[in-house]
């Protein structure tokens, strides 16, 4: 070793003696005013983090809560959000919806308000999304549907319309459109069925799908806007259409809407049903009501606390203290699933 990096490892040695003598006195005796040291050593609880809390498929206890719960506040975790999955674990006694099932719900509550943790659960049974047994096929999401029936007008057009896919045996119409029939037939846009989300796509079929449409070069192959025809009013509930038809070629669409099928998952058996609408207030209402409904008066003093939450897979809204501006908070504090 040479006189200078022996000079150097003295120097390095005695440095870090001074270096933790000095943090060992100030870890020790934080001056009063340094907010951020106290904080450090008794963090409030705004920064304190947050917990999933899997209730898996049944498999549930009010001693196995209280314990859980107990060992949160004692590890100085803030509060939890509750998720009710399956996920392939084999069932337990408690069967999802049941009053038993309730009344753990509702002991849980009971015991975050008792030890002061934030009480979230998530929107629905599993993580995705917001759907359960108690959403009907007219509530839940839903997905165009039509026919296609050709007839030759000048004359009085009568003609029984099929119905399109009805899945779950529900279909409600929408409207009877008519346009007269290309000469060479309508250009369609390339991976149309891809573009408009009917079905999950390849890989292949999704990077297709993602190219620019190519115009088409066939005279007669784009239908003119201003030719198509309203009929809805001339197709009867049965799907009979009497229609006093201009000259020429017509194409009939048959247009309405059924569920797409989608259900939450992956929700604990007994839980999972159909997604609601999203782009129904009363489908939305009805969910709302049907999975937080029985709670409400339960979860009431932790909302006025601001210890009550919503969770969507990603988002959670907190209740504000009574007399808040607002019902809901900023976005909670998550813990990432990915």
């Amino acid at each position: 070793m040479t006189r200078i990096s022996r000079f150097a490892k003295t120097w390095l040695i005695a440095g870090m003696f001074t270096l933790g003598s000095a943090y060992s006195s100030y870890a020790a005796d934080p001056p009063a005013s340094d907010e951020l040291a106290l904080g450090f050593r008794t963090p409030p609880d705004s920064t304190r983090p947050l917990t999933w809390w899997h209730w898996m498929n049944g498999n549930i206890s009010k001693q196995g809560i209280t314990l859980d719960l107990e060992a949160m506040k004692r590890v100085g975790i803030a509060g939890f959000q509750m998720f009710q999955v399956g996920t392939g674990i084999v069932q337990g006694p408690v069967v999802y919806g049941s009053p038993e099932h309730l009344q753990l719900l509702q002991h849980a509550a009971h015991e975050a308000d008792r030890l002061g943790l934030e009480f979230a659960m998530h929107n629905c049974p599993g993580w995705s999304s917001s759907g359960g047994p108690w959403i009907t096929p007219e509530l839940s999401m839903q997905l165009l549907t039509w026919t296609e029936t050709t007839a030759t007008g000048g004359q009085q057009v009568s003609i029984a319309l099929l119905r399109p896919e009805a899945k779950q045996d529900y279909y409600r119409d929408a409207m009877v459109l008519a346009y007269p029939t290309p000469v060479d037939g309508a250009a369609r846009i390339a991976n149309w069925r891809t573009k408009a989300n009917f079905g999950k796509p390849s890989k292949q079929a999704a990077k297709k799908a993602a190219e620019p449409a190519e115009k088409s070069e066939e005279p007669g192959g784009v239908i003119d806007p201003t030719s198509v025809l309203d009929i809805s009013s001339l197709m009867d509930a049965e799907g009979q259409l009497n229609w006093k038809a201009p000259a020429g070629d017509w194409t009939i669409l048959r247009i309405g809407h059924t569920t797409t099928g989608a259900k939450n998952s992956p929700g604990p058996a007994g839980g999972v049903g159909l997604e609601c609408d999203k782009f129904s207030r009363a489908a939305y209402d009805c969910h709302f009501n049907h999975f937080f409904g029985p709670m409400f008066d339960t979860i009431r003093p932790l909302a006025e606390k601001g210890l009550a939450a919503a969770v969507i897979d990603g988002t959670a809204y907190r209740t504000r203290p009574t007399g808040s501006a607002s019902t809901f908070g900023a976005p909670s504090r998550l813990p990432r699933r990915r």
